[in-house]
């Protein structure tokens, strides 16, 4: 029978609301116990589940995907909900892992741990699609780590999902402004937020070399870097051609949705450290709510309330940051262009890019 076969789920004593934000107390933070654990509280009423822990935990954040039914995106059909509790409604949980690697400010949106999120969160949609280049042939070129993210040679517009805002300077020449900070156009095409119409030709660049090095589609460049390639245009029809067209389009997709933030504590937790990690879950929330909606250019709505529902739910919008995650503005030349950076041209190919990367990072502006 199914429930044999789920794990067992914790007693109804060990999860609690406080504010908006569920409390667990388990010593096994299997996400999918700790998502049944939660529905014996609350109701099918969430798209996602966001969970952080209280203990130190080994990993990286990670989305699993429970349910979804989209065509034309490139994302396998699933339907697993019934193992995780929900009946009809949770399409992925989201594990961020341990709270204390976030640091403080979490109420902020423009801290590092939005984007983040927000990747995790997008994952629901991508990024899974290939195109039909210009000779006909299906390709997979636009895709990096894991097949689920833009490969970085990719002008993927600053998408959170590891995308890169490639400049190019002149032919054959490409400036990487930044990375990682919004929900592109193709993102929200994904994500049912916009028609293909609304999708602004991209490109990628094919043969990318730095220093005369060639450069892996799955390497983490980062931003100032300058490389040169050969530019390969690139159209949201020729993703459709690949997949066919979103089913459902954008006007039958949703634009709001529900995200229910879970905190995972062992029973030897101190009262005092959840009742902390409540706290900076409650700004958390909050902040990722209007972050959410500032990425998706305002066409998303993202309620994160436990109780009262979210009828007549709006975020505020927000003025641009003045330093956003990962985004260098230094122009080339004065930032960390391979040619002003330090590295010897005979430097070893990881080592000249690691060492490139740490001059970067400590060139980025209000860092």
């Amino acid at each position: 029978m199914l429930t044999a076969l789920a794990p067992a789920l914790a007693g109804a004593d060990d999860i609690r609301q406080d504010g908006e934000i569920a409390v667990i107390r388990t010593d096994d933070p299997n996400p999918m116990l700790v998502t049944r654990t939660f529905y014996s509280l609350f109701g099918d009423d969430f798209d996602t589940l966001c969970l952080f822990k209280v203990a130190t935990e080994d990993g990286d954040p990670s989305y699993t995907a429970v349910r979804s039914d989209v065509r034309g995106i490139g994302a396998p059909a699933v339907d697993d909900g019934i193992w995780w509790g929900s009946a009809a409604r949770l399409s992925g949980v989201i594990d961020m892992r341990n709270i204390g690697r976030w640091g403080g400010g979490m109420d902020d949106p423009g801290n590092a741990i939005h984007p983040v999120a927000a990747q995790e969160f997008a994952h629901r949609w991508g990024a899974f699609v290939l195109y039909v280049d210009k000779d006909g042939h299906l390709s997979d070129a636009l895709l990096g780590a894991e097949a689920a993210h833009w490969a970085g040679t990719v002008h993927a517009h600053g998408s959170v999902l590891d995308g890169s805002e490639w400049i190019e300077l002149s032919p054959r020449n490409f400036w990487l402004k930044g990375r990682a900070y919004r929900f592109s156009e193709l993102d929200q095409y994904l994500m049912g937020l916009r028609g293909p119409d609304e999708v602004s030709d991209f490109f990628r660049i094919r043969q990318p070399t730095w220093q005369g090095h060639v450069i892996g589609a799955q390497w983490p460049l980062p931003a100032g870097l300058t490389i040169q390639g050969e530019r390969e245009d690139i159209s949201i029809e020729q993703i459709i051609a690949a997949h066919g067209p979103r089913v459902p389009d954008h006007n039958a997709s949703p634009r709001a949705f529900r995200l229910g933030v879970v905190l995972v504590a062992g029973t030897q937790e101190s009262t005092a450290a959840v009742a902390d990690a409540v706290t900076r879950l409650e700004g958390f929330r909050k902040g990722f709510e209007l972050a959410l909606f500032q990425m998706s250019d305002t066409r998303m709505e993202v309620c994160t309330r436990l109780s009262d529902g979210c009828d007549g739910f709006a975020p505020l919008p927000l003025p641009e940051p003045e330093v956003e995650v990962e985004r260098v503005v230094t122009p080339p030349g004065t930032g960390c262009s391979s040619s002003d950076s330090g590295i010897p041209a005979a430097a070893g190919h990881a080592l000249g890019l690691l060492a490139l990367l740490m001059v970067c990072r400590r060139r980025r502006p209000g860092v």
